[in-house]
């Protein structure tokens, strides 16, 4: 594994990022309730086009890179059934968390365009041990509108602070 600790999202992050794949449920199964945010793209993700590379830990990315991201608005219906729709209680965006292995890190919007709903933010520098990067691997980034710090066990905090997301970044 070319990562020291796999990342934990909040349950809801969770349905939001397969809500757009489950395609039916039983029909005895119970309703669940559970909250979708706005869908987040990102808009220049870094794609490998080489030979598979799974344990290895191949550098798409580095600290620094612009990256540009659009959100859809609350309101969408989602899920098989559309009977659920994506809703968030933050406010205007302000940050991009990064959220990989331990770490939750925050970095401030630039670009921030309302009306076209895009954002650009810079790729954070750090590691988690001497020469293992922080943005390593496949992580999550979301849009949020505060900056708690939240650590593996209070993640789900993030929820009343997220806009948008979370979207995949494909890092290495």
């Amino acid at each position: 594994m070319p990562v020291w600790f796999e990342t934990g999202i909040p349950q809801s992050y969770a349905w939001t990022l397969l809500s757009p794949y489950i395609k039916s449920c039983p029909s005895n199964n119970p309703r669940i309730e559970w909250q979708n945010f706005p869908a987040l793209t990102i808009l220049n993700n870094p794609y490998y086009f080489g030979a598979p590379a799974v344990s290895t830990n191949v550098s798409l990315t580095a600290p620094g890179r612009e990256i540009h991201v659009q959100w859809d608005v609350p309101g969408r219906t989602v899920g098989y059934d559309d009977l659920y729709e994506t809703s968030t209680v933050a406010g205007r965006p302000k940050y991009a968390a990064f959220i990989s292995q331990l770490n939750v890190t925050y970095v401030p919007l630039h670009a921030y365009n309302a009306s076209a709903r895009t954002a650009s933010v810079y790729q954070p520098d750090g590691n988690v041990f001497v020469g293992d990067p922080q943005v390593n691997g496949t992580m999550f980034i979301s849009l949020v509108d505060s900056n708690p710090y939240l650590t593996p066990y209070n993640i789900s905090l993030i929820n009343n602070h997220t806009v948008a997301g979370p979207a995949l970044y494909m890092s290495g």
